[in-house]
C-alpha cells in the first residue's frame, strides 16, 4: 500500500486527537481504576503508532512524497 505524505499527516493528527481524548477520559472522576489502566495502556500504544507514522512521514518528505507500507 502506498501512503502519501498528506495521508500520513492526516493519520498523525487523528492519532493525536485520539490520544488527547484518552487523556480527557483518564481525568474523569467517574472512571474506575481498571479503566484507567486500560486507557493508559492504549495511550502508550497510540504514542508508539504515532512515532511509526512520524518516521513514515520523514521518509515521504525525503523526496519521494509517498511511501510503501506492508499490509
Amino acid at each position: 500500500m502506498k501512503l502519501s505524505a498528506k495521508t500520513i499527516r492526516f493519520v498523525i493528527e487523528a492519532l493525536e486527537h485520539y490520544r488527547v481524548d484518552h487523556e480527557r477520559r483518564t481525568n474523569s472522576p467517574a472512571i474506575s481504576d481498571d479503566e484507567v489502566a486500560e486507557i493508559t495502556n492504549d495511550r502508550q500504544f497510540l504514542i508508539e503508532v504515532k512515532k511509526d507514522f512520524e518516521t513514515l512521514l520523514e521518509a515521504a518528505m525525503r523526496g519521494r512524497n509517498c511511501v510503501d507500507v506492508e499490509s
